[in-house]
């Protein structure tokens, strides 16, 4: 596993548990604006262009995917008035 780089201005990492393993995952800096962008509960459209504004090649797609296989998410949330 890389080293974070605390002296060169640190990492953005998101902190996963597999049952009882530790897993660090290295964020760049769209991604993390993403994922704070839906954990503050912004739409997904919203979050995307808020990782655009960091990141113009912010690849929505790959992203998701990668974050849908490792269980980012823990739960879909209803959202009153939604169809």
């Amino acid at each position: 596993m890389p080293e974070a780089a605390f002296e060169s201005g640190g990492d953005r990492l998101l902190v996963a548990r597999d049952g009882h393993e530790v897993e660090f995952v290295r964020l760049g800096a769209a991604e993390l604006e993403w994922l704070r962008a839906l954990a503050h509960g912004h739409a997904l459209g919203a979050a995307v262009e808020a990782a655009l504004r960091i990141d113009a090649a912010f690849d929505f797609g790959a992203t998701f995917a990668r974050h849908v296989a490792a269980g980012t998410f823990a739960a879909p949330i209803a959202v009153e008035g939604a169809a």
